[in-house]
């Protein structure tokens, strides 16, 4: 099936554009000065794509410590659409001189294909966590308060905090 064949789909299939910024400046031409620009792209295809990779599903994923192999598996998966020449090598080969050069580390990495993920909503719309029948907040302000453990942005990944008294010293 064809999407240009179908306007309503090939709308629904437009993602918008998320610049990888990370690798431009291992990535400009020394004698032009032009620099090559990547964007994400995190569709269903891609995030398919990134589980046979790595072998196992995204949300069992989720809920690991990133790798280096996870991590390069999802920058290809991300960036591959635009470049059919990029490979999963040639993908650490440009990961492994960004952590090299000591501007970024692997947490990091993982968190902006995250947010590209994110304002990209490759993962859906954040679930609203229902109530238990009977049980109301008890008051507004509780309702529209965040859960500290859901998903930020609407489907990233959840990240946890802990409130600290004021006045202690963590």
């Amino acid at each position: 099936m064809s999407i240009t064949r179908f306007p309503k789909l090939r709308a629904l299939n437009t993602v918008k554009r998320i610049p990888c910024t990370i690798f431009e400046e291992f990535e400009k031409n020394p004698e032009t000065g032009v620099i090559r620009k990547r964007y994400f792209r995190f569709d269903l295809n891609a995030l398919a794509d990134f589980e046979q990779e790595v072998g196992m599903g995204f949300a069992k994923l989720m809920n690991m410590t990133a790798t280096f192999a996870m991590v390069r598996a999802l920058y290809f998966c991300g960036l591959k659409h635009e470049d059919r020449t990029l490979s999963i090598e040639s993908t650490g080969d440009l990961l492994a001189a960004v952590l090299q050069s000591g501007e970024q580390n692997v947490d990091a990495l993982l968190q902006i294909a995250f947010q590209a993920m994110t304002e990209q909503k490759a993962l859906g719309a954040a679930p609203t966590p229902a109530l238990p029948e009977g049980e109301a907040a008890e008051d507004e302000d509780e309702a529209a308060r965040p859960n500290a453990s859901a998903p930020i942005d609407g489907g990233g990944p959840a990240i946890e905090t802990t409130a600290v008294p004021a006045g202690s010293n963590g």
